[in-house]
């Protein structure tokens, strides 16, 4: 836990502290369609929405500053949450969102030292990445309310083919290997890398990138040990 919040890789709490006012739940945005005897519209997809996201700053040097260095600090806020292209908004309690962008901020409430102000930032992605986690057992839980993209790295034993499986999912790909290669499944970026080169064209086009779902997991390999599974809880 911080006291205060960092974006744009500024860490604020030198500064200020804060209090986080996320919304209760994520909203969704529905694309219908009007069906025949059916007095409203069918949903046939939905994504969510953006997810507003609003902050109360507070002042709180910890002492006493003259004018100049209070306005010196509040230029540095300012510039910190520069950052109109996106950038990782961290709040007190840890949660990282991604690619959100400050939206709106109020003015200052005073000019003193204790003064507060209210900021909204609008998370284009509004699903919040929190603890990290990385092991190299085949069972697992992983906690969060939504799933997550796993990075699974894998040592290889002699053979023509690797597949590692999950939920009936299966990610195979091709060799020939030599005992001992690595090869990293990055599943977020749909990437495959042998010995740290990018190899797509090993991948077996059938086989499909997933999501560990929250709750209990298990990881099935063939022709591989697990070196490393590497994922962090994602909530919405």
């Amino acid at each position: 836990m911080s006291r205060s919040i960092a974006f744009n890789g500024c860490d604020l709490s030198s500064w200020t502290s804060a209090e986080a006012f996320p919304p209760a739940g994520p909203v969704a945005i529905a694309r219908t369609s009007t069906m025949a005897k059916r007095p409203g519209e069918a949903i046939l997809s939905g994504l969510l929405a953006p997810k507003e996201i609003g902050v109360r700053l507070f002042l709180d040097l910890g002492y006493q500053p003259d004018a100049d260095e209070l306005d010196y600090v509040r230029r540095r806020i300012s510039g910190a949450l520069a950052a109109p292209e996106g950038a990782t908004l961290t709040l007190p309690n840890g949660l990282d969102y991604e690619h959100a962008i400050l939206a709106a901020a109020s003015a200052w409430t005073s000019k003193e030292p204790d003064a507060t102000c209210d900021l909204t930032f609008l998370a284009t992605d509004p699903i919040a990445k929190g603890s990290a986690y990385s092991h190299a057992e085949a069972s697992f839980t992983v906690g969060g309310t939504w799933p997550t993209e796993p990075i699974i790295t894998v040592t290889t034993h002699e053979a023509s083919l690797v597949r590692i499986c999950y939920a009936r999912k299966e990610l195979a790909v091709r060799g020939p290997f030599a005992a001992g290669q690595h090869v990293r499944l990055d599943c977020a970026n749909r990437e495959v890398y042998v010995d740290d080169e990018r190899s797509m064209d090993r991948l077996v086009v059938t086989t499909s990138f997933f999501a560990f779902e929250p709750g209990a997991c298990e990881v099935e390999h063939d022709n591989c040990d697990i070196e490393a599974i590497e994922y962090r809880e994602c909530w919405a």
